[in-house]
């Protein structure tokens, strides 16, 4: 399992480690923040998070989480 680790609006900094392939949706809640819903794990409910980053911005950190580790030649 990959995380992500992705700044929470209203936090003071701190961040939360999401797993990419759990994310079901991004919502562009406007001025620099987006709001991300993850399905269950291992039987927990569903969580909706806050952060402090674009819609864009979250999309791309994810997708870079989500893509197969790269080994140097």
């Amino acid at each position: 399992m990959r995380l992500v680790s992705l700044p929470l609006a209203g936090a003071g900094g701190r961040e939360v480690h999401v797993n990419p392939e759990q994310v079901v949706c991004l919502v562009d809640a406007g001025q620099r923040r987006t709001q991300l819903v993850t399905t269950g794990f291992q039987g927990e409910a569903s969580m909706t998070l806050m952060l402090d980053l674009s819609v864009d911005e979250a999309a791309l950190r994810l997708a870079d989480g989500a893509a197969p580790a790269r080994v140097a030649a």
